[in-house]
């Protein structure tokens, strides 16, 4: 399907999501702290 044709899966998704969270998180201050 498309989702596979651009290689968006969910590992994928989620690890964007994660590293898109992380970005602006990481340079203000650690919130898992």
């Amino acid at each position: 399907g498309i989702i596979e044709h651009y290689g968006f899966t969910v590992p994928v998704f989620l690890r964007w999501i994660r590293s898109f969270l992380a970005g602006p998180i990481k340079n203000s201050k650690p919130w898992w702290r």
